[in-house]
């Protein structure tokens, strides 16, 4: 049996033994497995912290929104909650593929989520079990609510660093912008993206999905820039960053930024010595 195997057949057992759950389906376990890739071994992203409100926002704007391509309303909280309560608000064991499971049933989303194509209707529409109220869905008041939906279903929310800023602090800007926004990250190191974005390439986007380009950030940035090795579990930092950064543009500066900070490397890039084109 595999990794991967074990991991559903883990995913089948909890559901079964704690959530009293008799009629599990496999298929849809396997694709969102699938969908979130090896972050699922990952003892962090694999799981839900439902006392970690940006973690919940996190949860709504990059599956809720981004992946079911449901409309922002209250519904969308509440459903949130109602998982989390479901897992039990003492159990820290709430893996994300079973919480993202349950998300399906609170929404009757399941068919159209196996299908591989959510249908129209499903995606203006959310249904919420035990809901009767209709509701027009609300119009996302703050601006930076409306830049994170809109990345996250892949729109034009913010114009890419080659359509719009020029010099080196309007892209530097640009990226804390996201950084700061969608990432939730305040506490922001002007200096080191700025190094990262001199030399990283601002317009490269990043997709670990192809092997040239994981090797690339593997070998040229993780060990031959910030001189690490396979014992710093770069692996691991990389997959890490990647869900972290869910379904957002994967913008090299910013995908850099952040494994230098999860590695704690920032003084190499800081260091004038050390900076390279990669």
């Amino acid at each position: 049996m595999t990794k991967f195997q074990e991991a559903i057949e883990m995913y089948k057992s909890f559901m079964s033994d704690k959530l009293k759950m008799t009629d599990v389906n496999e298929s849809i376990l396997v694709k969102l497995a699938q969908m979130l890739g090896d972050s699922i071994f990952d003892a962090d992203a694999s799981l839900v912290a439902c006392s970690d409100k940006g973690e919940l926002k996190r949860v709504k704007e990059l599956y809720l929104l981004g992946e079911l391509k449901l409309t922002e309303g209250p519904e969308l909280d509440k459903a949130i909650k109602a998982v989390c309560e479901k897992m039990g608000t003492s159990n820290r064991k709430k893996y994300r593929v079973v919480f993202y499971y349950l998300l399906l049933q609170e929404f009757e989303l399941a068919d159209s989520f196996i299908g591989g194509k959510m249908s129209d209707q499903a995606t203006k529409t959310p249904k919420v079990k035990a809901t009767t109220a209709k509701t027009e869905p609300k119009t996302v008041k703050t601006e930076k609510k409306s830049v994170t939906v809109e990345v996250k279903t892949k729109t034009a929310a913010k114009a890419e660093p080659s359509a719009g800023p020029t010099t080196l602090d309007e892209k530097v800007n640009y990226f804390i912008s996201l950084i700061r926004d969608d990432l939730n990250f305040d506490d922001i190191h002007y200096d080191l993206l700025s190094n990262l974005v001199s030399t990283a390439g601002e317009s490269s986007v990043v997709n670990i999905l192809f092997d040239d380009e994981y090797n690339n950030i593997k070998e040229n940035f993780l060990k031959g820039r910030l001189g690490l090795n396979e014992a710093d579990n770069l692996d691991e930092a990389i997959f890490v960053v990647d869900t972290r950064m869910g379904n957002l543009p994967k913008h090299r500066p910013v995908f850099y930024y952040l494994l230098t900070k999860h590695l704690g490397k920032e003084w190499v890039i800081l260091e004038p010595t050390t900076a390279h084109l990669f």
